[in-house]
């Protein structure tokens, strides 16, 4: 896990076909993925996060990679700092009530909006966003707050059909860390919260009765506190990558792993909309716990796991990568960084138990 143990594999159809190792990296992933200008599916620009998404230059190479025709100008005005950018993957359109005129930049696909970038969005008011159906199937709406230097994404996931309209309200404000989303209404079919939860009920139901009733359990516990159903949704992914890596259960961990994430990721949501009072140095403690979890993985010589399966090997690779992200981003003493520093600690977790 460290930069000197750094796996680069190459594949072709019928698996893996050569595996070299290599100096060449920042310390936590692939010289790929850190220098993406060595990538022929990357490009890199000399600007910084508000510039990637408001320079032209960057801006027409997004939409060329994503296939999008722009139906607006992209000039931004100069002082524009904050930047609100909605980005749909789905066979469905985006519609956007009260959209702004002026300093906002629109791609299309077939005429269908597909993406929004907003500059100086307005801080406090409900952005009211409309997932449209153009037939069936599922989706990913993501989300991005961009604010000089600092950035943060996130991915609503959900299912779609002909004519069905999901609205998200996003409520935009920098000085309280990201957007938040404030609810999602559909008109037809389930919520994505329960559509995701019943997806993974699906996937997991033949392997294992524990994680089943878990779920039940998840549903009970959500109406009645969102953020220890928040922090249950990552006990039942410790529980996942126990009896996976024990063979109780046979199943693509990486799959499943994102489902719960992507249960999470709403979960996390519904939290941040009911913050509580944090008690003393309570973020301060749960950093420490996280920041040792995250030390003791790096501490791990490489003697000790390169007899590991990949198949336990990848997931707890990515999840290290996706600790150390969360506990970067958890600044402050903030509600929404002590949700940071408690997700940082049970993906942490996660690889270890893959790990061990």
């Amino acid at each position: 896990m460290s930069k000197k143990t750094i796996t680069i594999e190459m594949i072709d159809n019928n698996g893996p076909i050569e595996k070299e190792y290599s100096d060449d990296g920042d310390g936590t992933v692939l010289a790929l993925s850190a220098y993406p200008e060595v990538s022929l599916s990357a490009s890199s620009f000399d600007f910084n996060h508000s510039e990637i998404i408001s320079k032209n230059e960057a801006v027409n190479e997004i939409l060329d990679h994503f296939g999008l025709e722009a139906t607006s100008s992209g000039t931004f005005q100069d002082n524009a700092k904050d930047y609100l950018v909605f980005y749909l993957h789905s066979p469905a359109h985006l519609e956007i009530v009260d959209l702004p005129i002026e300093d906002v930049f629109l791609g299309e696909d077939s005429g269908k909006l597909k993406l929004a970038i907003i500059a100086n969005p307005k801080i406090g008011d409900d952005y009211s966003i409309e997932v449209v159906g153009d037939e069936e199937g599922k989706y990913v709406l993501t989300v991005g707050q961009v604010s000089g230097e600092q950035s943060n994404w996130q991915d609503y996931k959900g299912a779609i059909t002909l004519g069905q309209t999901d609205t998200f309200k996003i409520k935009f404000n920098p000085d309280v860390e990201q957007e938040r989303l404030e609810s999602v209404q559909v008109s037809a079919g389930e919520l994505p919260l329960d559509e995701l939860i019943g997806n993974l009920r699906t996937e997991i139901a033949t392997q294992s009765s524990l994680l089943a009733q878990k779920l039940d359990n998840l549903e009970s516990l959500i109406s009645i506190s969102p953020e220890k159903s928040w922090e249950y949704i990552y006990q039942i992914r410790n529980l996942t990558a126990s009896l996976y890596k024990s063979e109780q259960i046979d199943l693509d961990i990486q799959k499943v792993n994102s489902q719960l994430d992507s249960i999470a990721v709403y979960l996390r949501a519904l939290a941040k909309n009911k913050p509580r009072v944090l008690d003393g140095s309570e973020t301060e403690l749960s950093f420490r716990d996280a920041k040792e979890m995250i030390d003791n993985l790096i501490a791990v010589p490489y003697s000790e796991i390169e007899h590991l399966d990949k198949k336990f090997f990848l997931p707890a690779a990515f999840d290290f990568s996706l600790a150390q992200k969360s506990l970067e981003e958890a600044s402050g003493s903030s509600y929404p960084a002590y949700l940071l520093t408690r997700k940082s600690y049970f993906i942490g977790k996660n690889g270890k138990i893959l790990l061990q």
